[in-house]
């Protein structure tokens, strides 16, 4: 599914397992693939939209979250 991280200053996803056939994060108005890999870390600003196709691998794990930088 479409989405993206409002209110969220960065986005980030990080591959930690990736068997073969692991699905690529996509972004979806450039249509740019990340290939899954283990131990790449991608970093991109909350509003950009982005999704991950249907996973048909069993065994793919990742992490996913925002980022909020406090300056002071």
């Amino acid at each position: 599914m479409r989405h993206e991280h409002l209110g969220a200053t960065f986005a980030f996803n990080y591959f930690i397992k990736t068997p073969p056939g692991s699905s690529p994060l996509i972004f979806s108005t450039s249509g740019k693939k990340i290939k899954a890999e283990e131990g790449k870390l991608v970093i991109f600003p909350g509003n950009v939209e982005h999704h991950v196709p249907k996973n048909r691998c069993d065994g793919r794990i990742t992490m996913a979250g925002n980022i909020h930088p406090i300056f002071d």
